[in-house]
């Protein structure tokens, strides 16, 4: 019985914890309570929260147990006249945008970034959504 627990103490060590993954270029745009300004940073996505940091300082976290979806968007601005007379077919713009919405007993939110990295956010969002599955206690492995 020994052995067993000895052996079952250090496959829980040498299991590796799931590493943070950070993704650069990010813009938050509004919905957090408190934060009025668009401020541009990166998001940093750790086993139990979602980090929006500028300058190496974490300005507001979410906890993953309150994300209840992720979503995001892209658009195209088609451009305006002169910038279509300037560009031509490069005048178009495409921006990219991701949606956290939560909910906690005090309030629920639908914060929104945009994602300047080209074709960044339906990885940045599939990577949410699993993380936030996974910290959710209905839904946590036993």
């Amino acid at each position: 019985m020994k052995l067993v627990t000895t052996l079952l103490a250090a496959a829980t060590i040498a299991a590796p914890a799931w590493a943070q993954q950070v993704f650069q270029d990010v813009e938050y745009i509004q919905g957090r309570t408190g934060f009025p300004d668009k401020i541009k940073g990166k998001l940093v996505l750790t086993d139990t929260e979602l980090q929006f940091v500028k300058d190496d300082a974490t300005l507001f976290t979410v906890p993953l147990g309150t994300v209840k979806d992720v979503t995001n968007s892209l658009t195209t601005d088609p451009g305006g006249v002169g910038r279509k007379l300037l560009l031509g077919a490069f005048s178009s713009k495409r921006e990219e945008f991701l949606y956290v919405n939560t909910e906690s007993t005090e309030r629920a939110e639908v914060i929104v970034f945009k994602c300047h990295k080209k074709n960044s956010s339906p990885d940045i969002m599939a990577k949410i959504k699993f993380q936030a599955g996974r910290a959710r206690p209905d839904t946590a492995k036993h």
